[in-house]
């Protein structure tokens, strides 16, 4: 049986965000949404970063693109379970659960940041990360 996997979702940093409203006609064709998650492992801190961008677009362009990196900082002697020889082993179940909590993170941010704008009325749909996220992942240090 694993141990459970302690830690505290500690910081957000809004590194882009840009909306497009000249490229927005509310003429009832579909909206593409592309997300794509970026992990990254601070070894010293005890810090995963989960990164995630989202673009909105149509046919004429790009809608609305906005990128967040959210921080957990995991207790050291979670961690330190999670080490091997050759670095962190990141569950995968870990992953989905970190990927989850950013993706509705930025949910949250494009609602708010397009209060007044026409595009406030598209709405992220949800993402089930847990059919992305199947596999542990390593992480080396250096």
């Amino acid at each position: 049986m694993h141990k459970e996997i302690l830690y505290q979702f500690i910081n957000m940093d809004l590194i882009q965000f840009a909306t497009f409203v000249e490229n927005y006609m509310d003429d009832g064709q579909d909206i593409e949404v592309a997300n794509k998650f970026r992990f990254s492992y601070d070894f010293e801190e005890n810090v995963m970063c989960c990164t995630v961008s989202v673009t909105l677009s149509k046919e004429n362009g790009i809608l609305l693109k906005a990128d967040l990196a959210s921080y957990f900082g995991i207790e050291p002697d979670s961690a330190e379970a999670m080490k091997s020889h050759e670095g962190l082993i990141a569950p995968a179940d870990l992953l989905a659960q970190f990927a989850s909590l950013a993706y509705g993170s930025v949910r949250g941010v494009v609602f708010a940041k397009t209060i007044g704008l026409p595009l406030n009325n598209l709405i992220l749909p949800p993402n089930n990360v847990r059919a992305i996220f199947r596999t542990s992942q390593l992480f080396r240090k250096g």
